[in-house]
């Protein structure tokens, strides 16, 4: 139901690919996979056929230290565009993205916590249900 789920693994590199169409997110990162990067992706149209709240553009759960930079996360429904999950996925860097255009929210934050790097990103809405800290604009 993802395009790629990765769970309990060392460094995965994804570069200049699409994700799409999937029934829940376009990558779903959980469990204990660390340092994984998404660079120069689109992720789009995810997350069509899930219930509300499930599936979306990119969960960012596991133990965080992911590099999302150069993407394009755009037009996925349920739980969001990037979703930051959970307060063990830290240390993220997230540059260069453009997050708009999801249908239910661009960012959400889900139990995120700092420290995180964001910089240079066009985001279009957000929610949160801690705070806005996660995400250090």
């Amino acid at each position: 139901d993802h395009c790629i789920y990765i769970s309990n693994t060392g460094t995965v590199i994804m570069r200049r690919s699409t994700f799409q169409r999937a029934a829940g997110y376009g990558l779903h990162l959980y469990g204990t996979p660390q340092s994984v990067v998404i660079d120069g992706c689109t992720i789009t149209d995810n997350g069509t056929v899930m219930a509300p709240n499930a599936g979306g553009g990119i969960l960012a759960g596991g133990n965080g230290g992911y590099q999302i930079s150069n993407c394009q996360i755009a037009a996925n429904n349920g739980y969001g565009g990037l979703v930051l999950w959970k307060q063990p996925s830290i240390n993220n860097v997230i540059t260069g993205n453009t997050i708009t255009g999801n249908l239910a929210v661009d960012v959400m934050l889900d139990d995120a916590v700092q420290p995180q790097t964001e910089s240079g990103n066009t985001v279009g809405t957000f929610a949160t249900n801690t705070d806005y800290a996660a995400w250090p604009h």
